[in-house]
């Protein structure tokens, strides 16, 4: 089974049941947290639409049906996807660890399908692995990066479509599971670093792979009381921002809705509002409060409001 390891926030699998122990081994007794709502997240329900794009039905989410087959470090992923055009669009992006995590199929893995886990309507190019042996598939950069370790930011998460390898006695096994969420460093010499590292030997790739997404149509027919995110979404790209950076938010609404993006600061002060609906779903900020004046480097909140629903996310400005 899969959980979330909240010491350092990777998501891997677990041992549900080791035969003949009395299930005191701490990775099989784990705790518990209860969600209820967002049913439709992780659905897989996928329309090839065609034209080298895949609509996600669950999260009306448009993806690249097909990776281009190169691996790069993070920064020259985001790169490829901020300048990709594919099927007339050209505001693809790289997805964040929430957004690549809900395509992953729990149902696949090269071990019992021969397959990288995802919906076969998607296309992955195969890789070897560090020992040279075929059958293994890339991990895929998200725009998600750790502020944990000695060097804030120096790593970025990724998600692991094929065997999540680490060397262990020696011998390369599978220690964490296909779908598994880990990170590694976003840029550098792959030989500056041990191609091995951790209690569990991880594997260490400085170049992944990369699936780009843009914000598509809303799809499918949603219990809007149940599952409000279905229909209301808000994101800003880039983000981590520099500070005199710019970040643009993008909302989406019905066509009939209005509604406003307020930033806060970490004291949950207001520093600036917008109006935004349907026919005007982007709006750019600086960095600057009311007053236009500089907001600080620190951790912000942006949240949407349209009526009575709200959605609210975390934005970073650095130096």
């Amino acid at each position: 089974m899969f959980g979330v390891n909240f010491l350092d926030g990777r998501i891997k699998g677990y041992n549900q049941y080791i035969p003949g122990s009395n299930n005191t081994n701490p990775n099989v007794n784990l705790f518990a947290r209860m969600v209820r709502g967002a049913t439709n997240y992780g659905v897989n329900d996928f329309v090839d639409n065609g034209d080298g794009t895949i609509t996600d039905n669950a999260t009306g989410l448009l993806w690249q049906q097909a990776d281009d087959g190169v691996a790069r470090d993070w920064q020259n992923s985001l790169t490829y996807a901020e300048t990709l055009v594919l099927a007339g669009h050209s505001d693809w992006r790289l997805p964040n660890a929430k957004e690549l995590q809900s395509i992953v199929d729990y149902t696949r893995c090269p071990d019992l399908t021969q397959s990288p886990a995802i919906n076969p309507i998607f296309s992955t190019t195969g890789i070897n692995d560090p020992d040279g042996n075929p059958g293994q598939y890339p991990y895929f950069w998200t725009s998600t990066t750790h502020l944990d370790g000695i060097n804030p930011y120096e790593k970025a998460v990724y998600i692991a479509f094929g065997e999540a390898q680490g060397r262990l006695s020696n011998v390369l096994l599978d220690v964490h599971g296909a779908g598994a969420q880990r990170s590694d460093p976003k840029t550098g010499n792959p030989e500056d670093y041990p191609q091995f590292f951790g209690p569990q030997g991880d594997v260490i790739y400085v170049f992944n792979y990369t699936r780009c997404v843009r914000n598509g149509a809303i799809v499918g027919n949603y219990d809007t009381t149940q599952n409000p995110e279905a229909v209301l979404f808000v994101s800003a790209y880039p983000n981590p921002i520099r500070m005199a950076g710019e970040v643009t938010f993008e909302a989406k609404l019905k066509a009939d809705e209005t509604g406003s993006i307020t930033i806060y600061n970490i004291k949950g002060q207001q520093v600036k509002s917008f109006e935004v609906n349907a026919a005007h779903s982007k709006q750019s900020w600086n960095g600057t409060d009311e007053n236009n004046h500089q907001c600080s480097v620190g951790v912000y909140a942006y949240k949407l409001s349209v009526n009575n629903r709200q959605i609210t996310k975390k934005l970073v400005i650095l130096k």
